[in-house]
C-alpha cells in the first residue's frame, strides 16, 4: 500500500511538459536504441488470436524480441531453453500452417507468417 501511495503522490505532483531538454534527449536516445533492436513491432494486443492451430503469436514474438533486445550469441541456449519451457509444442511457431487468419486481424499489419518463420529458425532449428 505504501508503494501505491507513493505512486499517487508522484503522479499528483507531476506537471505536463516538465522534463528538461536534456532528459528528453536521453529518453529519445533510449527509445531509438530499443526500437533499433526490436525485430517485430508486435504490441502483444492479441487481436491476431485465437490462432486456429493454437499458436501463441504474441508470446512467440515477445520471446523473439527478447533475444534481440537482451540476448547475445553467447546466451542463445538460455533463450532457447526459455522458449521451449515457456511455450507448449502447439503454441510454438512451428505449429503455424500459414492459414493467414492472423494477418487479417493484425492492427500492426505485421507479416505474421513470415515473422513466425524467423522465430522458428531461431528457436526450433
Amino acid at each position: 500500500m505504501e508503494d501505491v501511495r507513493e505512486n499517487l503522490r508522484i503522479s499528483s505532483d507531476a506537471q505536463s511538459n516538465s522534463l528538461s531538454k536534456k532528459e528528453l534527449v536521453v529518453i529519445d536516445h533510449a527509445k531509438k536504441v530499443f526500437n533499433d533492436k526490436l525485430e517485430v513491432g508486435c504490441t502483444g494486443c492479441g487481436y491476431c488470436l485465437p490462432c486456429p492451430q493454437g499458436v501463441d503469436i504474441p508470446e512467440n514474438f515477445a520471446k523473439y524480441n527478447d533475444y534481440y533486445l537482451f540476448g547475445t550469441p553467447e546466451t542463445k541456449e538460455r533463450f532457447k531453453f526459455g522458449y521451449e519451457m515457456g511455450l507448449l509444442n502447439g503454441e510454438r511457431a512451428s505449429a503455424c500452417t500459414e492459414c493467414g487468419e492472423c494477418e487479417k486481424l493484425c492492427t500492426q499489419e505485421i507479416q505474421i507468417m513470415k515473422e513466425l518463420k524467423k522465430v522458428k529458425k531461431l528457436y526450433e532449428t
